[in-house]
């Protein structure tokens, strides 16, 4: 009997905390939102992060972070735990964080990051609630984001999460949730919220953007602006066209804007893109770009592909006829003769060129599409098919977006500059080209501009006189501009201070040299005995690229540790591509001779010979350094830094130090052992400072470069139990079914723990 009244007891105790352990397990996480963020204000560093807690409880902040992923898909932290500690934000209150030091705006942030921490295009953050991902926003070309990302912003302007009805939307795509604000308004959490005065001033502004619809007011997304038809095989006389439509409420402006087709840059070699001019169209409105007037490529009658862009994101493509995309089943008809192909219905956009595009006998450019009757009875009104524009087309201008660029320069010759100076060009293409109506220009703005037939040979050069172009090139800078029929430059050299009877050539990677050997009408040689300078370490950002330096330095790094090609001197990094080095070992002082290099913080040298050891070694002192000072004046310096292990990944240990959090990079090469490092210990990490993409990074080099300072493990035990019971406390607090839950099994244990003493199960 007893027996069976335990098991009975048993069982009820177990389902009580079944019940228990079930509520605890499945309770959602605590929800914020990333309202609104700025990565480019009135400086390059002015960022700001907004939150908003839509919730009806105060949301505790301890144990939260924000994280930054680069578009290579580098996650690092941006705002660590320990800046969020004791801290809050109210029902229906907003809370901003700012860069340190560089943020401008007038409302207060909240808390700072450290200022040497950024945020940059292409990039996505993070809101994490401890190890729980909670929102995340991803802009331009990210790595990471929800569903699709949002349009990168541009200087003063944010990325803001849009409101319905005054509630923020979050459909789970960044896409959809945000738009482009050119006039960014963060909040913090003084802000005094009010639903009714919030959706009354989103009404006002709604009417004044519709009454004040300008150029500024509007970022285009995907689909706003399509080709709507196009003529690529025109009759005799007439040129080709391609028909925009702006599909929106706004006008949208299209300078720097591009049109390319199959030889442009993704299809081809770049050749086929055609930057537009200053282009405006109105809000539901056509525009149509002439072939020889805004694009100069040439569209191919059996089948091409059109791709229109804004900078890198692509707007609307078309592709038609027999033109190979990777699926060729859904392109539109390829048109005959005389014919184009349109949208029908007008502005009929599935993304399925073959069910949105049909053959029109009467095109329509600059109006609607019509059906074929329509058309035709609108042609019969006319008595003629619409035409562009009746100019007979030089057969030439198929090249005159042909690879030609100009060469090299003499503008400082020995002698009478006027019989002496000349401007060489080079053309690149596989065939002759017809030079007429070409220019070169200077910068006063005179203008040489070719008025009849000149044929440049494939793969030779052609040279300009002075006493030909009368252009006068200056001595102590100037600019030169070689341009196209359409009036496009094509290319376009500055200089400063020419040296008398040294030319400004070109090498075979397109970079420009003063060089003593004079090639008129000839390939290139660049060769000059260029001074090399003596520098200081902190020199080496300020120098060009390609300088050629001497410089003197302790070791702090030698060859092979941190790789095979690389070592390093306190606050320099030195490059071998041969690994040609001589036995370097740390603390040498050395001498090197080398080049700077185009990333501004390493020296390219040639090979052993370009070092010069001194027998002297010299005691090397770490910079001790904290998060938020770590910045570009103590790059490629040994460092050293004390933090808490945050995160562990494979190669990555992530140490904060109460500032902040910065990460420590365990290259293979270093043959340290990652085993024993583990969250939660203090550490102690000296290593090279480093920039990896937009992070900061520290290079151990030895093994006993990571100390561990909390040699037991109860510290360790302690901590973590007190952030456990921190965060299940917090769990608590905001959670009233967490709460609800707690009470309802303790009353359960209570009430049974009476009744087993009643029944003298308990004396």
């Amino acid at each position: 009997m007893l027996k069976d009244k335990l098991k009975f007891l048993i069982s009820i105790v177990a389902l009580i905390l079944v019940f228990f352990s079930y509520k605890l397990t499945y309770a959602q996480p605590i929800h914020l939102l990333i309202t609104e963020v700025q990565i480019s204000g009135q400086t390059t560093n002015d960022e700001f992060i907004e939150l908003y807690n839509p919730t009806n409880q105060e949301i505790d902040l301890t144990n939260w972070s924000i994280k930054k992923k680069t578009k290579t898909g580098n996650e690092s932290t941006l705002v660590s735990s320990t800046r969020f500690k004791n801290k809050s934000i109210p029902p229906k209150k907003y809370f901003l964080i700012a860069r340190a030091e560089e943020y401008t705006g007038t409302v207060s942030p909240d808390i700072y990051w450290p200022k040497s921490y950024s945020l940059a295009k292409n990039n996505t953050i993070l809101l994490y609630n401890g190890e729980i991902l909670i929102d995340k926003v991803g802009w331009g070309n990210a790595k990471d984001f929800e569903s699709s990302p949002i349009t990168n912003p541009e200087d003063s302007q944010s990325v803001e999460r849009k409101k319905s009805n005054g509630i923020y939307q979050d459909t789970d795509n960044n896409l959809n949730d945000f738009f482009i604000n050119f006039n960014p308004n963060p909040q913090n959490s003084s802000f005094q919220t009010n639903t009714q005065n919030d959706e009354e001033q989103e009404t006002q502004n709604e009417i004044q953007e519709n009454q004040n619809s300008t150029i500024k007011s509007y970022a285009a997304q995907p689909g706003d602006i399509i080709i709507n038809e196009i003529m690529p095989n025109p009759n005799e006389l007439e040129r080709e066209w391609i028909e925009l439509y702006n599909k929106t409420d706004y006008d949208i402006d299209l300078t720097g804007w591009t049109i390319e087709d199959n030889t442009g840059d993704i299809f081809g070699n770049g050749r086929g893109t055609q930057k537009l001019d200053v282009v405006s169209i109105p809000a539901h409105t056509y525009y149509v770009l002439i072939q020889g007037g805004h694009f100069n490529f040439r569209l191919n009658n059996s089948g091409d592909i059109l791709i229109l862009k804004q900078k890198n994101k692509i707007i609307d493509q078309v592709t038609y006829g027999d033109f190979e995309d990777g699926n060729i089943s859904d392109n539109a008809p390829a048109p005959s003769k005389g014919q184009s192909i349109g949208r029908l219905p007008n502005s009929k956009n599935t993304n399925n060129n073959l069910n949105d595009f049909v053959v029109f006998n009467f095109p329509t450019p600059g109006k609607e599409n019509l059906e074929e009757k329509q058309a035709e009875k609108q042609a019969q009104k006319t008595d003629k098919k619409p035409q562009i524009e009746t100019q007979k087309i030089d057969e030439d201008l198929s090249l005159e977006n042909a690879e030609i660029y100009l060469s090299e320069i003499l503008p400082n010759p020995e002698g009478s500059d006027l019989k002496n100076e000349w401007i060489e060009i080079y053309n690149a293409e596989e065939e002759d080209v017809n030079l007429k109506n070409w220019q070169i220009k200077d910068e006063s703005g005179k203008n040489y501009k070719i008025g009849k037939d000149l044929f440049i040979k494939a793969k030779d050069y052609l040279v300009f006189t002075r006493k030909e172009t009368k252009i006068a090139l200056n001595n102590n800078s100037e600019t030169v501009q070689l341009i196209s029929p359409s009036k496009e430059i094509v290319d376009e050299i500055d200089y400063e201070k020419a040296v008398e009877n040294l030319s400004y050539a070109r090498d075979e990677n397109g970079n420009w040299f003063w060089t003593k050997i004079l090639t008129p009408g000839k390939k290139n040689i660049i060769k000059n005995d260029e001074e090399i300078k003596e520098i200081e370490v902190n020199d080496i950002k300020k120098m060009k690229n390609r300088t050629k330096i001497r410089i003197k330095g302790v070791v702090i790094c030698p060859p092979g540790i941190l790789g095979k090609h690389i070592f390093y001197i306190n606050g320099g990094k030195i490059f071998s591509s041969k690994a040609d080095f001589p036995k370097i070992e740390l603390g040498d002082n050395i001498e090197i001779e080398g080049t700077i290099s185009q990333s501004g913080n390493k020296i390219n040298i040639k090979d052993r010979n370009s070092i010069k050891i001194n027998n002297k070694k010299i005691k090397i002192v770490a910079k001790k350094i904290t998060s938020d000072s770590v910045n570009e004046n103590i790059e490629n310096y040994l460092v050293e830094i004390n933090g808490r292990i945050t995160k562990k990944e494979r190669n990555k240990l992530y140490l904060d130090d109460g500032d902040g959090e910065i990460e420590v990079y365990i290259k293979r090469t270093t043959k340290i052992k990652k085993g024993e490092f583990q969250k939660g210990q203090d550490l102690k990490v000296t290593g090279i400072l480093v920039k990896n993409n937009d992070n900061w990074q520290i290079l151990p080099r030895y093994q006993n470069d990571i100390l561990i300072l909390n040699l037991t493990k109860s510290p360790v035990e302690k901590e973590s139990k007190k952030l456990q019971t921190a965060s299940v406390s917090s769990l608590f607090k905001n959670d009233p079914v967490l709460k609800y839950s707690s009470i309802t099994g303790l009353s359960s244990l209570i009430i049974i723990a009476l009744y087993l003493k009643f029944k003298g199960f308990i004396h």
